[in-house]
């Protein structure tokens, strides 16, 4: 009959003190053996960290050797393997007739990894042997003892094999994260021996470690890929791919997928000189490629789109040229069909004031004539608008004395306001410089548009105020109303063609036009009790 083997008792009844921690370093488990040597009670270790219950110098957390015993440990939880610390100098608890003190002792010791039903490290192990008295042995010989020899040699060891795992590690987390596929193909058959991540994204995620890569890789047979391999290995020169095309079998039974590649073939030369491999890394560029054959594909067809386009907008424009021109034509013919009549008008009512008029015949013939006038000016701005619009205007250039044109406006238009009961108020300087050279007729049927837009947007019995001032190089001709202040919408469109303001068309986009080609500027604004219109010219010599 088999008897049945007690690890527990033989855990705890073990001469060698062992221990159980768990992926936290925390305690799980310790014998008789270990608690003695430590002078220690296994409940007051149980959960807590090794380093906290036996930190070797609690002034100094990260001494050298709470080092060596926290980096042992983490090799095993990374790797998965037995690490050894074949010496280390560790300060622990020593029981004396005083009660417990701390002393420092040697140590060898062993961390074996205790895998879960996964594979992954749940539990480490601990072996320890006391080697003090080894150690002190070799210290106090005067010429090495065998003992310790063994012991110097076995840290030299555990000190390269420390090294060398580190540098290992370090190099496959370099190689599994390289952005780029990457592997390593062993010997003349190119047999893979290593591949990251990115490489099996590529070829799709199927056993090929261990395999030549014509087994591995079969559909890759007659695309040229084998030959290149074959020639890097037997000439030992790399080669460089761009662009390159290839089909892969990604997943079983799948039809072949096109893919991009960027690639090197790198030949690993031994110091014999001998071909041991090759090492192959490059960049999947499928994606890029079908981007750029997309943007070319789109961009074709955007220059197509771009040309029909611009081909309708420039029949477009051509008749709106036309339209603008018979426009134009039409206006021109309008304006010299009105402006013939107005002049009759002017004429009579010039020749019926030199026949001495009876008093109450003085004010319907002034009326007369400032209304012919303010239409005449009207008609004016239309012509203007057909000569705007066809770039055929043309400006006089001589000097314009602007207050005798100011007060010529306002004879012309004071009967309309004595008509409607309206205050105006003149302000106006006593000299001022001549204008820049102007076109006096066109300054005129701006002036008198400003004025009589002004007195139609005026209440009856209200203030009318123009005002004339020179300001900074240039003289500002300010035409100011009481009444109702025009909304911001109104002012948005006011300098637009056929601006409609109560009832009235006030065409002042040509007004500004007219400014404007002068050098100067108009503007509106409202204010709390009416609005103010600004025209501003520059000075000669300004």
């Amino acid at each position: 009959m088999t008897a049945t083997i007690d690890f527990q008792q033989l855990f705890e009844h073990s001469p060698n003190p062992y221990m159980l921690l768990d992926r936290e370093l925390r305690y799980v488990a310790a014998n008789r053996a270990y608690l003695r040597v430590t002078a220690s009670r296994l409940e007051e270790l149980l959960g807590r960290n090794i380093l906290d219950a036996f930190p070797n110098d609690p002034a100094d957390p990260n001494n050298a050797s709470a080092t060596m015993l926290r980096e042992s440990l983490h090799r095993v939880l990374a790797s998965g393997q037995a690490d050894t610390l074949a010496l280390i100098p560790y300060r622990v608890p020593k029981e004396t007739p005083g009660g417990p003190v701390l002393v420092e002792r040697f140590w060898s010791a062993t961390h074996t990894p205790i895998l879960d039903a996964r594979g992954e490290v749940a539990f480490l192990l601990q072996h320890t042997v006391d080697v003090t008295e080894l150690q002190q042995l070799k210290q106090a010989a005067a010429a090495p003892l065998v003992e310790a020899g063994v012991l110097q040699r076995a840290a030299h060891v555990q000190e390269a094999n420390r090294s060398l795992h580190a540098e290992t590690q370090h190099l496959r987390r370099l190689f599994k994260q390289a952005p780029g596929f990457t592997a390593f193909l062993r010997g003349r058959e190119h047999v893979f021996e290593l591949a990251n991540d990115s490489y099996y994204q590529l070829v799709g995620h199927r056993d090929i470690l261990g395999k030549p890569v014509r087994e591995a890789l079969p559909e890759v047979a007659g695309q040229g890929y084998f030959e290149l391999l074959d020639q890097v290995f037997t000439s030992g020169e790399a080669f460089v791919g761009h662009d390159l095309r290839v089909l892969l079998q990604r997943e079983p039974g799948a039809p072949l997928a096109e893919r991009f590649l960027d690639l090197v073939y790198q030949p690993i030369v031994e110091p014999d000189g001998r071909v041991s491999g090759i090492f192959v890394q490059g960049n999947d560029i499928t994606a890029q490629r079908h981007a750029q054959e997309q943007i070319r594909h789109l961009n074709a067809s955007l220059e197509a789109r771009v040309q029909e386009r611009t081909a309708e907008l420039q029949q477009a424009n051509q008749r709106l040229q036309e339209v603008d021109r018979l426009k134009g034509d039409f206006l021109g013919g309008a304006s010299y069909q009105l402006s013939s009549p107005l002049h009759a008008i002017l004429g009579a009512t010039d020749v019926l004031e030199s026949t001495s008029p009876s008093k109450a015949q003085q004010p319907y013939l002034r009326r007369i004539a400032a209304n012919a006038e303010v239409l005449l000016a009207t008609v004016s701005g239309l012509l203007d608008m057909s000569r705007l619009s066809t770039r055929r205007l043309q400006l006089r250039r001589d000097p314009v004395d602007l207050l005798a044109l100011v007060r010529e406006v306002w004879e012309q238009l004071r009967p309309l306001a004595e008509q409607q009961g309206q205050r105006v108020v003149l302000q106006l300087p006593d000299t001022l410089p001549a204008l820049q050279e102007a076109d006096e007729e066109r300054l005129h049927a701006v002036v008198i548009t400003l004025v009589h837009d002004a007195l139609r947007l005026t209440p009856a019995a209200s203030l009318v105020r123009i005002s004339v001032l020179k300001a900074q190089g240039q003289v500002q001709l300010e035409v100011r109303h009481t009444g109702s202040p025009l909304p911001p919408e109104t002012l948005e469109r006011l300098f637009q063609r056929f601006t409609q303001l109560r009832g009235t068309w006030v065409e002042l986009s040509v007004a500004r036009a007219l400014v404007e080609a002068h050098g100067g500027s108009l503007t509106a604004r409202a204010e709390s009790d009416g609005n103010t219109f600004t025209l501003s010219l520059p000075l000669r010599g300004a």
